[in-house]
């Protein structure tokens, strides 16, 4: 330095580190660890400037899009009336990282498990075990939390019919640099055996169904999905 200017503050101000508690990024503070966690759609734009209370004071940053928190989950109850026992059905789930939203593009997948059920004559639901799913508290695994078989129910949407299914619920913690989100593909279908496998959505659905669409588009969700984000569980690396 030219020893003609003057002596700025932080030259001879002692330096205070700030408890990463007291800093705050986007009105959120951050954690002991200086960790804080978001969930925001792609293509929008946040001010993320960490401010505190102390007058001058210094802080790195090292956080990234990949580390962003994401919980998904999902739920699917096929099934399938009386006039077509027996039958079988099979399915592969898959968690995927999306590039974009174009659905000519295949997602990266991240994870997938495998699962099905079969119907005998009687109506009685058997599921299979499932393949490649983690258990309770797992991260990067799809965690099945509920599967089981259903027998002689009454689809509400088609009243007097004797139906039977099956029902999983999963879900799946982990990092993605765009959209996580679910993709099914049909392996077996007895019923309709010239049309495997599929994916998993509306006849002559040509496109791989996600199963909710681009953030704040009309696109319906498939079957009986369901998709939702929080906040990441501390517990998670």
């Amino acid at each position: 330095m030219n020893w003609e200017d003057p002596i700025t503050p932080y030259e001879w101000w002692p330096m205070e580190n700030v408890p990463p508690t007291e800093i705050t990024v986007a009105g959120k503070a951050l954690d002991a660890n200086g960790n804080v966690y978001f969930v925001w759609e792609d293509n929008t734009t946040h001010d993320v400037t960490p401010r505190a209370n102390a007058r001058y004071y210094t802080f790195t940053v090292g956080a990234s899009k990949q580390c962003a928190p994401v919980k998904i989950r999902f739920s699917d109850n096929p099934e399938i009336s009386s006039d077509g026992w027996p039958c079988s059905f099979r399915f592969t789930l898959r968690v995927v990282c999306h590039n974009d939203w174009n659905p000519l593009n295949m997602p990266t997948v991240l994870k997938e498990v495998n699962w099905g059920y079969d119907i005998d004559a009687s109506g009685h639901a058997t599921v299979i075990p499932p393949t490649g799913n983690g258990s309770m508290g797992d991260c990067g695994e799809i965690v099945i939390t509920e599967y089981s078989g259903r027998d002689h129910f009454t689809d509400p949407d088609h009243p007097g019919v004797d139906v039977s299914g099956a029902e999983l619920e999963a879900y799946y913690i982990g990092c993605c640099g765009n959209d996580l989100n679910w993709v099914q593909i049909v392996t077996t279908d007895s019923l309709h055996t010239n049309h495997v496998p599929r994916f998993d959505g509306p006849p002559g659905w040509p496109y791989p169904p996600y199963y909710y669409g681009p953030p704040d588009s009309s696109w319906a969700p498939l079957d009986q999905s369901d998709y939702s984000n929080s906040q990441y569980p501390q517990h998670c690396p």
